[in-house]
Order: C-alpha cells, then structure tokens, then sequence
C-alpha cells in the first residue's frame, strides 16, 4: 500500500500526465508497465514492484544462467530485449502480427509486462488511472490552499508551507497512518 502511494505520486502519475503531453503533441506514444517482481529481488515484498526493477530485463540479467531466475523470468527477460531492439530499430515495439496501440489521452492503452501471465495490451484506461485522478485532483486542491492567505500566518521561506513542503508532509503523514 505504501509503496504504492509513493510508486504513483513519484513515478506511475507524472509519467502517465508526461505520455499524454507527448501523444497531444503528435508523438506515437508506447506506453509500458512493468509488474513483475522478480524472484530474486532482495526487496521486501511489501514494497512490490519498484522503479528501475525491469532494468535488469531489459539488459538480460536474468538470461545469465548462474544466476537463480525463473525460467519465465528469462523468457520475460528475452522478450523485453527483442521489444527495445526492434523499437530502436523500426520506431515500433511490436512485431506485424503483435498489437500495441499507442497511448493517447482519450485512449490511454498500455502494454504490461509481466512473468506472472501473458504480456500483452492493456487498458483501456492507463496504468493506475483511478489512484492518478485522486493525486491530481487533491494535489491541485493543495495547491490552491497553499497560496490561501492567512492572517497571522508565517510565510516565507522558513514557513512549514513553503514550496511542496506541505504536499509532502501530507504524503508522509498519510504513509504513516496506511503503515499503523
């Protein structure tokens, strides 16, 4: 759960927004979502799948043979490696015969990779769609108090309200209190 709330605030979120600015721009936007958490992850399980964790896929790690993956994990591995050759060279992820739509803002289709079932397209709403409306809904609702004057308040840059600092206290606080 807490990973998840950090996972969307710092990563899943600005990335959808950023894919949307792109597609809105004419760029063909493929659209990933790694949600594998390797077996051989020295994590806590908790934390489930972090940011960078399809790293050592995409550069073959787990096709190293003294290493302990499982075989899907190489399978996976493999399949990774074929889609970021294939879109350096052609500007397409897929094979012909393989379905990727791009990922628009009226269509945000994705494609999930994974070694727990088959990767594949999916959406058609993007990665974590709902927790994504909830952050920027509040965080702009934030924003807005912050440039809320207040009599009698303290401003400025030594003010507990300055800058983010507010949305960060309130993201922690709420981790805390998902933790207890």
């Amino acid at each position: 759960m807490i990973a998840d709330v950090v996972g969307d605030y710092f990563f899943v979120c600005p990335t959808n927004y950023f894919a949307e600015i792109l597609a809105d721009s004419g760029v063909d936007v493929y659209y990933y979502y790694f949600t594998h958490r390797t077996s051989t992850s020295l994590w806590g399980e908790w934390m489930g799948v972090m940011h960078g964790d399809e790293m050592e896929y995409v550069f073959g790690h787990p096709l190293n043979m003294s290493l302990q993956y499982h075989t899907r994990e190489r399978d996976l591995a493999a399949h990774i490696m074929q889609s970021f050759t294939r879109f350096a060279l052609t500007g397409k992820p897929h094979k012909p015969d393989e379905k990727w739509p791009l990922y628009s803002r009226s269509s945000p289709h994705y494609y999930t990779y994974t070694a727990d079932g088959p990767s594949g397209p999916a959406g058609p709403r993007g990665p974590r769609a709902s927790a994504c409306a909830f952050w920027n809904d509040f965080l702009n609702k934030l924003n807005e108090l912050e440039h809320v004057p207040c009599d009698g308040a303290v401003t400025g840059p030594y003010s507990s309200v300055a800058g983010t600092t507010l949305p960060i206290i309130l993201l922690t606080t709420l981790a805390i209190t998902v933790a207890l």
